[in-house]
């Protein structure tokens, strides 16, 4: 049989056991979050565990958030949905009709006085490095040994073929309207005078 005193003690020891428990939780969930910064000296500083390990924690929430919640399958999936494919089409359809649509200046007149005399420098730098290179390239024996090897394998594809195969109508047409051009150029007085 449970005395009074007996009861008393261990209504006292339960009140105390929960009051320290309760304590020590409320401490440690406080000290999950705060101090938000650092505090304290070099030896004794405080920081709360969460925002000490933000970054960590961020990163790992995110590993978890990607690899079990949402995976790529399951990206793909929603994204290969009908409704989201055509607005997706729609979206890029008009962008790109809009860009290629829409009238725009020259360069030269959307871009500013400063910029362009920059690019016009640069670009007749780039023209000079370019041709430059392409001349040192055109002396070198390896041009001359492509050049001969394309030649060659030019000759030899089209020394078989009759000339009839080669003139197509389109092309028949093209050379019918380059020599008509040729001798309404010779007819021309100002054709001779600047030739």
């Amino acid at each position: 049989m449970i005395t009074e005193p007996s009861l008393l003690r261990a209504v006292i020891t339960v009140a105390f056991g929960a009051m320290a428990g309760g304590l020590t939780n409320a401490v440690a969930i406080w000290m999950l979050f705060h101090p938000y910064e650092p505090r304290g000296t070099r030896l004794f500083k405080l920081h709360g565990a969460i925002p000490k390990n933000k970054a960590r924690l961020a990163k790992t929430i995110g590993r978890t958030v990607g690899q079990r919640l949402l995976s790529t399958d399951d990206i793909a999936r929603q994204l290969a949905a009908p409704g989201v494919r055509e607005a997706f089409d729609g979206a890029v359809r008009s962008f790109v009709s809009s860009l290629l649509e829409s009238e725009r200046g020259s360069l030269r007149e959307e871009l500013p006085g400063s910029l362009l005399t920059e690019v016009d420098g640069a670009i007749d730098f780039i023209s000079q490095v370019v041709a430059d290179r392409v001349v040192e390239y055109a002396g070198t024996d390896a041009f001359r040994a492509r050049a001969v090897d394309f030649l060659t394998r030019t000759r030899n594809q089209v020394a078989e073929q009759q000339i009839g195969e080669l003139l197509t109508a389109a092309r028949r047409e093209t050379v019918r309207t380059r020599v008509e051009k040729w001798i309404s150029d010779a007819g021309d007085d100002d054709f001779w005078i600047l030739r």
